[in-house]
């Protein structure tokens, strides 16, 4: 019963931050971040919850979310069919940027390529999330930067205007 409650609560929550924002502030980064941020923080409460690492995949055109395929949990060998990407639950359908956003992706220190097709970032069910630093910016501008630490934290640095 506790946990029904718990997901009902971040289930509420979760769409108070995808409703938050508005279709004319989809061109900012610090609302985009914002979002992303709002909505990792409740993927990966939702993963401590299920007791499974969860995925968060990052493209230059947006982002998804992803959860372990239940045929391949267990097979380490097999990288492709271990992650499914989850489109059947509205907040966490996937989420494009605004065409005029530039993405970039730092992992641990390095850059990521933006065109995979696993997840790059995960929540682990340890409560701990694969350290990163998200930069969004748009062409002229100084970048807004989310900025995920390996202890679950995410911190926001918002553009200078």
């Amino acid at each position: 019963m506790e946990v029904l409650v718990v997901v009902l609560i971040t289930g509420i929550m979760t769409g108070m931050v995808v409703f938050s924002l508005g279709r004319n502030e989809l061109e900012n980064p610090d609302k985009q971040l914002q979002r992303l941020a709002g909505l990792t923080e409740h993927w990966c409460q939702r993963s401590i919850l299920e007791g499974r690492s969860l995925g968060i995949r990052i493209t230059e055109t947006g982002y998804d979310f992803w959860v372990p395929d239940s045929l391949g949990e267990g097979d380490n060998d097999s990288d492709q069919s271990f992650w499914q990407s989850v489109a059947d639950e509205p907040a966490f359908a996937p989420h494009q940027w605004a065409d005029s956003l530039r993405v970039s992706l730092l992992l641990q220190g390095q850059q990521s390529p933006l065109d995979t097709d696993q997840p790059q970032v995960i929540c682990f069910a340890s409560s701990e999330l694969t350290p990163f630093a998200l930069n969004l910016r748009l062409p002229g501008e100084s970048p807004a930067n989310l900025q995920g630490e390996l202890n679950g934290r995410l911190q926001i640095t918002a553009r200078d205007n």
